[in-house]
């Protein structure tokens, strides 16, 4: 597999300073290649040589006054291959974008390659700005740009949207080491024919007075996952198809089943012949469990709800069922505690999760794993009932605690582990959590239930271990990423306790 050997890549700008996170990011994913800066000017000044395996990367909007001067800049420089974002942000909902768009259009035919950025949970708003331009292929932005808070939907439209420039980049750039003899329409067919296909819908959820109007992503094109509930409105299904950007279906890798980097990663196969979780309890504090799913079926203890007029359990299946469906993986033999303390409009309610959390000790859980949003209010009634909750030998795992407990653990995905400085994070592999329900699913949630997985297998091979305890064995027991991050090793964490 090549690493971008032999590409160049040039990034222009009007101003040079906002220009090297840009850089940095696209050397991540093609390490071998030579990144550097230049002006717009010189660009469009001729003031650059070129050769077949430069790319050239757009990072500011072009100015009108200069679209003359760049499309005759692309006749010059025929060998190099550029990339340029469809919209740079923050929209602006008084501007008339359609000179832009036209001028999107021509360079597109000429073979620049053409970007886009979407979220991966859902969209508020009018998305149809995107139909209008040439997209060559779209990438993952959502949980970048919206500084990736838990429970918020991704305001792409008062956010950048160019972002998605270095993503692409750095796949192009090794698009071009592996196959040089590509031209630009057969790298932008490449982009087209072989990202992973999205359908985009709109829906209205019945909210407030008026409801709340969602675009969604989804793989299925006739099949909306948890939003084919008969209370939700389908507005408009597959308003537009996209090209996803995904290197596994770009370079025809063999896929992993959902969830199989942060599984082989973490060595599960192997630590299941060692425990299987038989005998723990774990209490999943989140909402929508689903009765018939595989994952809950004969392994459902005390289910509670703390939301009036919701059950403890359903037949849907939202983000409880999936946080159970990770939990099994990497458990299979533990026994679930389903505790409803969100949804219908209350996120991050301290009262709902003080409650959560004295029903799943009281009722004997060994483990709480809890995917939710920072609760909002009483931080030091929560801490007060998290510390009875772990001197009873209780472990706490919640992937957005930000209180004073230092036995808490607190997992996350490798892949954002520079938007946190804490150094006590239980770090997995975060992505590849692709299910047939949603487009795209990220590791900040799965984190928790695979990180209380591992202290379930952790529970039966030794009943006795404090949260303190377990806590200083998973930091201890870690393989480090090429960035020098420590990642989980589950065998490892076990093998410590034999």
């Amino acid at each position: 597999m090549t690493k971008g050997e032999n590409v160049e890549v040039t990034v222009i700008s009007y101003e040079d300073n906002s220009s090297q996170g840009l850089m940095e990011q696209i050397q991540k994913l093609a390490p071998a290649s030579c990144v550097n800066y230049l002006s717009i000017t010189a660009f469009l000044n001729r003031e650059m040589s070129q050769s077949k395996g430069q790319l050239i990367v757009v990072s500011s909007e072009i100015k009108p006054y200069d679209y003359a001067k760049f499309i005759s800049a692309l006749d010059s420089y025929s060998d190099v291959t550029v990339i340029l974002p469809a919209y740079f942000g923050p929209m602006d909902g008084g501007r008339d974008y359609s000179v832009w768009q036209n001028f999107l259009k021509e360079v597109s035919e000429k073979g620049v390659i053409i970007t886009g950025s979407h979220g991966d949970m859902y969209q508020l708003g009018d998305i149809s700005f995107w139909d209008k331009v040439p997209v060559d292929v779209f990438a993952v932005m959502g949980r970048e740009i919206d500084g990736f808070q838990a429970m918020m939907p991704d305001y792409k439209i008062e956010k950048d949207l160019d972002g998605s420039s270095y993503l692409v980049a750095g796949s192009v750039a090794l698009i071009k080491s592996r196959y040089p003899q590509y031209s630009n329409m057969q790298i932008k067919q490449v982009l087209r024919e072989k990202g992973r296909k999205i359908f985009w819908s709109m829906i209205e959820i019945p909210q407030g007075e008026n409801g709340v109007r969602l675009a969604i992503p989804h793989f299925d094109k006739d099949y909306l996952g948890k939003y084919e509930d008969d209370q939700i409105k389908k507005i408009e299904r597959n308003i537009f198809e996209v090209s996803s950007l995904d290197l596994m279906t770009l370079f025809d890798f063999e896929c992993p089943q959902p969830g199989g980097w942060c599984f082989n990663t973490l060595n599960i196969e192997q630590a299941n012949k060692m425990s299987t979780g038989k005998n723990v309890t774990v209490a999943i504090l989140d909402h929508t469990f689903n009765r018939n799913h595989q994952a809950l079926m004969n392994r459902i203890i005390s289910p509670v709800s703390f939301m009036n007029g919701v059950p403890a359990l359903s037949e849907v299946s939202d983000h409880g069922t999936s946080m159970a469906a990770d939990l099994v993986a990497v458990a299979p033999d533990v026994q679930i505690m389903p505790v409803v303390i969100a949804g219908d409009g209350h996120w991050g309610d301290a009262e709902l999760f003080i409650k959560g959390i004295n029903w799943a000790v009281d009722r004997g859980a060994d483990i709480i794993s809890c995917s939710q949003m920072a609760i909002k209010g009483d931080r030091k009634r929560l801490d007060e009932t998290i510390r009875r909750a772990t001197d009873k030998g209780v472990v706490f795992v919640y992937i957005n605690y930000d209180g004073e407990r230092d036995e808490v653990i607190i997992p996350g995905p490798v892949e954002f582990a520079g938007y946190n400085d804490r150094t006590d994070i239980i770090h997995i592999i975060g992505t590849n959590f692709i299910e047939k329900e949603s487009a795209i699913t990220w590791g900040v949630s799965h984190s928790a239930p695979v990180v209380a997985g591992v202290i379930a297998m952790m529970k039966e091979l030794n009943a006795d271990l404090g949260p303190v305890e377990i806590k200083r064995i998973l930091l201890g027991s870690s393989r480090y990423s090429s960035d020098g991050i420590p990642i989980l090793d589950a065998e490892k964490a076990l093998g410590n306790i034999l």
